[in-house]
């Protein structure tokens, strides 16, 4: 059963993408938000849970759509970027450091990153 249940309304979802205003509805800043984003990350429970269709088929689709070699669902832990699902790429996680995803939940406007592969050290 996935962890968000068999059947899904929304619900969910509209969670996970609010997290990140939890602590400025708290009157907190951003590290009160970061603080309410983990604490809804983990409250989930999915963190190292094996992998499930529903969300390898959101993936796949989204590789074909958008014709990309790489397609993954990310969640950003204290440390690491764990993927919940993955396609052209073998790891299971990277450290947080180094993630693109680090830097669009820190930022306020949309992170686009053109060529990934000029980020890597040559």
């Amino acid at each position: 059963m996935s962890p968000m249940g068999d059947k899904n309304d929304g619900a969910d979802f509209s969670m996970i993408c609010s997290a990140s205003s939890i602590g400025e509805r708290l009157g907190g800043g951003a590290a009160t938000d970061e603080l309410a984003r983990l604490a809804a990350l983990h409250a989930y429970r999915v963190l190292d849970t094996l992998p499930e269709v529903a969300f390898d088929r959101v993936t796949r689709l989204a590789a074909l759509i958008l014709d990309v070699p790489i397609a993954l669902i990310s969640l950003v832990d204290r440390d690491r970027q764990w993927f919940k699902s993955r396609r052209g790429v073998d790891v299971d996680e990277m450290p947080r450091a180094i993630a693109f995803c680090d830097h669009a939940i820190r930022g306020t406007d949309i992170l686009v990153v053109n060529d990934p592969t000029s980020a890597l050290p040559r």
